[in-house]
């Protein structure tokens, strides 16, 4: 097995792979969603696109951008907290999981005439405000799970 180096994004070992497995059930959702009606996915996945950005940027008080060429230039080192890794890699299962759940389950009772009800406002700010909650929860315990030390 590689060593793992942890980076604010993947503190742990598997946060990786958990990630990698929620953007393809959730990339298959949006597919599938968008087949139906793309407008309303479109500017779901851009107000959600921008509302990861701006947590991002509160809780690491840097840009995506700016943590990546911290990391590749080595300004930084990071040192993991086992305790807040393992919460974030919890989160991220419960995430995955979900996701996948979600997908599995969207394309068994996919049915041609679901495009016929609209989607009601409150479900969509439901869905989301959840999102933003599930954003924070999981930025908050990656962040956690990283103390940042410079480089010497």
């Amino acid at each position: 097995m590689t060593d793992h180096q942890p980076t604010r994004a993947c503190p742990h070992r598997l946060c990786g792979l958990l990630h990698g497995i929620t953007a393809i059930a959730g990339l298959g959702l949006f597919i599938g969603a968008a087949a139906t009606d793309p407008t309303v996915i479109l500017l779901l996945l851009a107000v959600g696109l921008l509302i990861a950005a701006a947590v991002y940027r509160l809780l690491h008080k840097q840009t995506m951008t700016e943590s990546v060429h911290e990391a590749i230039e080595g300004r930084v080192r990071y040192e993991v907290r086992s305790g807040w890794a393992t919460a974030a890699v919890t989160i991220d299962a419960i995430l995955a999981a979900g996701t996948v759940a979600f997908f599995v389950v969207s394309c068994l009772t996919w049915q041609d005439g679901a495009s016929d009800s609209p989607v009601s406002r409150s479900a969509l700010a439901v869905a989301l405000l959840g999102g933003v909650a599930v954003t924070v929860t999981d930025q908050l315990l990656h962040r956690k799970a990283i103390r940042i030390v410079e480089a010497p």
